[in-house]
C-alpha cells in the first residue's frame, strides 16, 4: 500500500468516527421521534373519541364552508376579553395580542373582534388615501366613507344592518340601514362608535350589545373618494349570500380538554375550517445549556441542540390569517380526514405535532416537546465524544509510532545514499529498503537502478581509454612504421607504398575522431530539429525499397500495417534511425539472410521493428547495447566500430517520446522502436 494511501486511510478512520457517531445519534433521534409521533397519535385518537360528543354538539351549528373565505361568507372569530376596552377609537387597551385580527378582502384593511360580558367589540382599521365624513351623521344628506355591519340568525332571518358614518372624528351614533344599505334615519341608541382619523386612513371602534347580535356576522366598508363619485364596496361576504358565522372559544370544551391532556402536551380543538374552538395545556420546553456551567459542556449542548433542532422548520404563518386559526400541513390533512404528524421549531424548542380528524368534523391537534429526546441525545453525544477522544489518543500514539518508523527508514536510506560512492570511485548499488512495496521501496529501487547505471557508466569510462587505445594503436603503428621505412628507403616504389600506408593510417585516425565528434554532437543536433506530425508508414516503406537495392546480397522485405497512423517527431530522424538499425542488421546477417522491416499499430503506440537472421545477442549486453561506444562486432574489415549507431537510435526514439529495445527471436535478433501515436483514440 502506498504511503499516501496509508496516511489517507488513517485520516479517514479519524473522520469516520465522529461522522458515524453523529449518524447514530441522528438515527436514534429519528427513531425516537417516530415513536413519539406514533404515541402522540394514539393519544390523540383516544382523546378524539372521548371528545366526540362535546364537539358533535358544537359542530352541529357550524356547517362547513365549501367555498373559499370571502366568496360566500367568511367566518369571524371573536376573542374573549378579560375586560371591556374603552370605546375611544384606539386599540391599545384591548387585552389581546395585536396580531389577533382578520384581514378584510382588500388585503390591507383589517378587523379585530372581542367579546366582553355584555358587548361585542369591533375595531375596524381602514386604509384610505381620501377620507370623507358624512354630514348629518348618516341620517340626512349624501353618505360618504362608512362602515357596514350585518347580522342574522343561523337561517338568515332577523336581519339587522347598521351604517357607521360620522360627521367628524369622535363619538357618534350609528343608524340602521335597509336591504340596499340606504340610511333609514333610525338611530341605534344601544350601539356606540368612535371615529378616529389616521395618516393613511381612519379607524372605527364599535360596541354592540350581545342581545342584538345573531349567529352570523358580516363587516365591510364603502370607500368614496369624491362627493357624487363612485363608491367602492369591500365586504366580508359576497352579495346574495349570508354573512359567515361568528365563532368564539368554548370554555367548557377547553376545560374538558385540559383534564384529558397529559403533562407536557398542548392540545387544540379545531372546527371544519381550522378555527380554534378550544386550547389547553403547554409544551415542555427543551432544557437550554447552562451558561454558567463548564465551557466544554455548554458548547457541546449548544451545538447539539442547534444540530438537532436546526433542521426542523418553523410553523408556517400566513399574515392574512388571524391567530385564532391554526394552519399547517398536518391540520389540513386532518381536516381532509387523514391523521398526519409534522415537526416544527418554536420558542420552546422542537416539537412534534399530530392532528387527527374528529368524527363530526374538525380536528384535534396535539403538540409535544422534545425535551427527553434532546436530553437523551446529549447523553449519547457525551459518550460518543468520550470514546472519540480515547480513540483519537490511541490513534495519535499509532501515528507517532508510524511516523517514527517512517523517519527511521528515510534516515537509513539517506545515509546509505550518502555512502554509495566510495573513496576510490567505487559505486555500491545495494541500498536498504528495496523490498518495500511503498514509495520508499520504489525510491530505494530507483536509487539502486540509478547507482547501477552510474556504476556501468563508470566502468564504461574506465574502459574507454583502453578501447580507444586499442582502436588507435593499429593506425598509429602503421603511420609510425611507414615513416620509419620512408626514412631509410631510397626506392621510389617503396616510398609510394610507405606513403600509401601512412595515408591509410591517417584516414583511420580521422574516422575515429569523426565518430567521437558525432557522439558528442548527436544530442545537440536532436534538440535543434523541428518537430512535426507525419505518417511513419511511407517512411518505412521508402527506406525498405532503398535498402533492398543497396544490399542485394540480403533479402530485405517490409511488413506494414494498413490504415492511417501518425506520430510527432521528424521523418528524417526516423529514416536515420532505420539506417543505423539496417546497417547493424547487415553486419550480422549472413549472405542470403532475411532482414525484415515491420510496422505494427497498437492502441496508443506505433511499433517499428527491424529483425534479422544471425547470431543472438549476449544476455549481459542487452542492457548496455544502446549506450555510446558499445560494440560487439568481431569482424575485421579495417573500419573502426565504436558502437555509436545504436546510441543514435536511442536518441531518436527519445526525441519521438518513445523508447527502443532489443530482444532475441528464434534464429536472430529484433530491434523495436516503440513510439506514441499522435492520433491515439
Amino acid at each position: 500500500m502506498r504511503l499516501r494511501t496509508q496516511l489517507l486511510a488513517l485520516l479517514l478512520v479519524t473522520l469516520l468516527l465522529p461522522w458515524a457517531g453523529c449518524q447514530t445519534v441522528r438515527e436514534l433521534e429519528e427513531a425516537l421521534r417516530a415513536g413519539q409521533a406514533q404515541t402522540l397519535e394514539d393519544t390523540a385518537r383516544a382523546m378524539a373519541a372521548v371528545l366526540a360528543t362535546s364537539t358533535g354538539d358544537r359542530q352541529a351549528h357550524i356547517p362547513a364552508q365549501s367555498a373559499a373565505p370571502g366568496v360566500r361568507g367568511e367566518q369571524l372569530f371573536v376573542h374573549r376579553l378579560s375586560q371591556a376596552p374603552e370605546t375611544d377609537g384606539f386599540d391599545a387597551d384591548w387585552p389581546m395580542p395585536p396580531e389577533a385580527r382578520h384581514r378584510l378582502p382588500d388585503g390591507i384593511s383589517w378587523l379585530r373582534l372581542g367579546r366582553s360580558v355584555r358587548h361585542l367589540h369591533l375595531f375596524v382599521s381602514i386604509v384610505d388615501d381620501v377620507v370623507l365624513t358624512t354630514p348629518g351623521a348618516g341620517r340626512t344628506g349624501e353618505l360618504m366613507d362608512r362602515i357596514l355591519v350585518k347580522t342574522t340568525d343561523e337561517t338568515g332571518e332577523n336581519v339587522r344592518r347598521w351604517l357607521f358614518a360620522a360627521e367628524a372624528p369622535g363619538l357618534f351614533t350609528p343608524v340602521e340601514a335597509d336591504a340596499a344599505w340606504r340610511a333609514s334615519g333610525r338611530v341605534a341608541p344601544t350601539l356606540l362608535a368612535y371615529w378616529q382619523p389616521r395618516g393613511d386612513g381612519y379607524q372605527v371602534e364599535i360596541r354592540i350589545p350581545l342581545t342584538v347580535i345573531g349567529a352570523r356576522l358580516g363587516v365591510g366598508f364603502v370607500d368614496v373618494d369624491q362627493p357624487g363619485g363612485p363608491a367602492r364596496e369591500v365586504l366580508s361576504w359576497s352579495r346574495g349570500f349570508l354573512p359567515g358565522l361568528w365563532l368564539e372559544s368554548d370554555e367548557a370544551l377547553a376545560a374538558r380538554l385540559e383534564r384529558l391532556l397529559p403533562a407536557g402536551i398542548r392540545g387544540e380543538v379545531l372546527d371544519a375550517e381550522g378555527w380554534r374552538l378550544a386550547a389547553a395545556g403547554s409544551v415542555s420546553p427543551v432544557a437550554r445549556p447552562d451558561p454558567t456551567g463548564p465551557l466544554l459542556s455548554a458548547l457541546r449542548d449548544r451545538w447539539f441542540t442547534w444540530w438537532l433542532e436546526g433542521s426542523a422548520p418553523a410553523r408556517p404563518l400566513d399574515p392574512r390569517e388571524p391567530v385564532a386559526r391554526t394552519t399547517g400541513e398536518e391540520v389540513l390533512a386532518a381536516l381532509a380526514g387523514e391523521a398526519t404528524s409534522a415537526r416544527y421549531r418554536g420558542p420552546e424548542g422542537t416539537r412534534v405535532a399530530v392532528a387527527v380528524p374528529l368524527a363530526d368534523g374538525g380536528a384535534l391537534l396535539l403538540e409535544q416537546g422534545s425535551a427527553e429526546i434532546v436530553t437523551l441525545g446529549n447523553r449519547t453525544l457525551t459518550r460518543m465524544l468520550t470514546l472519540a477522544l480515547l480513540f483519537a489518543g490511541l490513534l495519535a500514539v499509532l501515528l507517532l509510532g508510524y511516523a517514527s518508523w517512517l523517519s527511521w527508514r528515510v534516515r537509513r536510506l539517506s545515509r546509505a545514499a550518502a555512502l554509495a560512492l566510495g573513496p576510490r570511485g567505487e559505486v555500491r548499488t545495494a541500498l536498504p529498503g528495496s523490498a518495500g512495496r511503498d514509495e520508499l521501496g520504489d525510491l530505494s529501487r530507483s536509487f539502486s537502478a540509478l547507482l547501477g547505471r552510474v556504476a556501468g557508466y563508470t566502468g564504461y569510462l574506465r574502459g574507454l581509454g583502453s578501447r580507444l587505445s586499442h582502436e588507435m594503436k593499429t593506425p598509429l603503428a602503421i603511420v609510425s612504421a611507414s615513416l620509419e621505412n620512408l626514412r631509410d628507403s631510397r626506392d621510389e616504389a617503396a616510398l609510394e607504398a610507405g606513403l600509401a600506408r601512412a595515408r591509410e593510417g591517417t584516414l583511420r585516425l580521422q574516422r575515429i575522431l569523426a565518430a567521437l565528434t558525432e557522439a558528442s554532437q548527436a544530442e545537440d543536433m536532436l534538440r535543434s530539429t523541428p518537430r512535426e506530425r507525419y505518417a511513419p508508414t511511407p517512411v518505412v516503406a521508402s527506406c525498405a525499397e532503398a535498402y533492398a537495392s543497396l544490399h542485394p546480397q540480403h533479402r530485405i522485405e517490409a511488413r506494414l500495417a494498413e490504415g492511417p497512423v501518425a506520430v510527432d517527431g521528424s521523418p528524417e530522424l526516423l529514416a536515420q534511425a532505420l539506417d543505423k538499425l539496417v546497417d547493424n542488421a547487415v553486419d550480422f546477417t549472413p549472405a542470403g539472410g532475411r532482414i525484415t522491416l515491420g510496422l505494427a499499430v497498437r492502441e496508443d503506440r506505433v511499433e517499428i521493428a527491424v529483425s534479422n537472421e544471425g547470431p543472438a545477442l549476449p544476455q549481459a549486453l542487452t542492457e548496455q547495447l544502446f549506450d555510446s561506444l558499445v560494440s560487439m562486432r568481431e569482424r575485421h574489415d579495417g573500419q573502426p566500430h565504436l558502437g555509436l549507431g545504436l546510441f543514435v537510435v536511442r536518441l531518436v526514439a527519445e526525441f519521438h517520446g518513445g523508447h527502443v529495445l532489443a530482444e532475441n527471436i528464434p534464429g536472430g535478433v529484433c530491434f523495436v522502436l516503440s513510439l506514441p501515436r499522435a492520433d491515439a483514440p
